[in-house]
């Protein structure tokens, strides 16, 4: 209840932040500069994400923490060499060596769960772009990818021509929950007035979230990966963006010299589809027409 509670406060967050009739004309939607603006039109997304703190298998609860796979390996291998050692002298052994040779059985089944573990961690690692039976617990450290691409209409009164927008973005992130992305990032704007030259701007995003609002409500209720990658496949998104200058009149297409400033600060907002998760379906859905598991 908590989760859905959250996600209807964030989609009405995002909603406030995004005027209805700016998201006429797309999913998406990018604040109005010092000039011209606001922008509606359309955004994609791809992410990949590193290890988690621990991973629940959904099928059994099972928790399996995100040990190293090499130093299990090494505990295993050394409880059983120690164990072939005493082995080969049982017939010699004291009590007192019997007992140690008990508590060296022991140690060594305890390693080898401990092993098996880590090489069943090792197959969800395999899977990281997509999603599996086994939900994150903790965060995960990700990388991001997006591309936008935006127009405003022409402006009569403030004399602006048709302006479209294609953004590049990416950097980092945590995933909390499979389902939620704050981070941040770097990225390139170009900036396209309709019949006059176009330029390309550096842009800074301190802040960005992501959330993925299907995952969230119904993670718990869905445990085959198709339906989590299907889950997965809407994101809703908020970033705020510095766009570096100098932003002046030629860079929007007007001639005259009305105005000039070193950035600007945009919100953009809207929803998105998750790249990774739509690849990651589609290719199970493809191995399946092919007879393949």
């Amino acid at each position: 209840m908590k989760r859905t509670a959250y996600t209807a406060l964030l989609i009405a967050a995002i909603s406030f932040v995004s005027p209805r009739s700016a998201l006429a004309d797309g999913w998406g939607w990018l604040e109005q500069f010092s000039g011209p603006g606001p922008y509606q039109g359309y955004t994609f997304l791809a992410t990949y994400c590193g290890k988690a703190e621990a991973y629940r298998n959904t099928q059994t609860g099972e928790v399996i923490l995100a040990a190293n796979e090499n130093r299990a390996k090494q505990e295993a291998d050394a409880a059983r060499k120690n164990l072939v050692d005493l082995q080969t002298k049982a017939d010699l052994l004291t009590a007192d060596q019997r007992v140690d040779l008990q508590l060296a059985l022991a140690k060594a089944a305890e390693a080898q769960k401990k092993f098996d573990q880590a090489e069943e961690y090792g197959k969800v690692r395999n899977e990281l772009f997509g999603y599996t039976e086994y939900q994150s617990v903790g965060r995960r450290p990700c990388f991001f990818a997006d591309f936008g691409r935006f127009h405003a209409d022409p402006d009569d009164k403030r004399q602006f021509p048709r302006i479209d927008l294609d953004t590049f973005d990416f950097g980092g992130a945590f995933r909390f929950w499979d389902s939620i992305d704050i981070g941040a990032g770097i990225g390139v704007m170009h900036i396209k007035p309709r019949g006059h030259k176009s330029t390309y701007k550096l842009t800074v995003t301190p802040f960005r979230i992501s959330m993925r609002p299907l995952m969230m409500i119904a993670d718990s209720r869905y445990r085959r990966p198709a339906a989590r990658e299907a889950l997965a496949l809407l994101s809703v998104y908020w970033k705020g963006t510095f766009v570096m200058g100098p932003l002046r009149e030629d860079t929007f297409g007007l001639p005259e010299k009305t105005f000039q400033v070193t950035a600007d600060f945009v919100q953009s907002a809207g929803a998105t589809i998750d790249g990774t998760a739509a690849y990651y379906l589609g290719r199970r859905g493809v191995r399946r027409l092919l007879g393949h598991q």
